[in-house]
């Protein structure tokens, strides 16, 4: 990637409103360009014509869950970092994702935006030493 090139994300989840206010605080933060699905489907179609730094998806997808994501990221070797947000009181999700590929997860509580952008800001320094 040049140094001119705008960073671009893929958030992934079947909750618009709140995707909405990922893709915002995401922008907002790290001067990116955002884009949302619902669908993990169509999330593949863009992750195949579109370079993504970062992806993010929520666990419950409106097609699947994130682990068929996580899973064919791997299996069409498609350079990205995915962050999984998890729900509260789901460490096994948590621990699992990381299993599938994985380079972080973040579980929607308290602080979740907080640690969200974390999770992101190390993600994006990881792919940023890997180019």
């Amino acid at each position: 990637m040049s140094g001119n090139e705008v960073k671009r994300f893929l958030v992934v989840n079947s909750d618009m409103v709140l995707g909405e206010s990922v893709r915002k605080i995401l922008e907002e933060t790290f001067s990116v360009k955002v884009d949302l699905e619902s669908e993990s489907s169509k999330a593949l179609e863009r992750l195949t014509r579109e370079n993504y730094q970062i992806v993010i998806s929520d666990f419950s997808l409106t097609d699947g869950d994130c682990f068929e994501l996580l899973r064919e990221i791997s299996v069409r070797n498609i350079d990205t970092c995915p962050i999984v947000v998890a729900p509260r009181g789901d460490e096994q999700l948590a621990a699992r994702s990381l299993v599938y590929g994985a380079v972080g997860c973040v579980v929607r509580y308290r602080n979740y935006f907080r640690e969200l952008r974390e999770a992101v800001g190390l993600a994006l320094a990881g792919f940023e030493v890997k180019q």
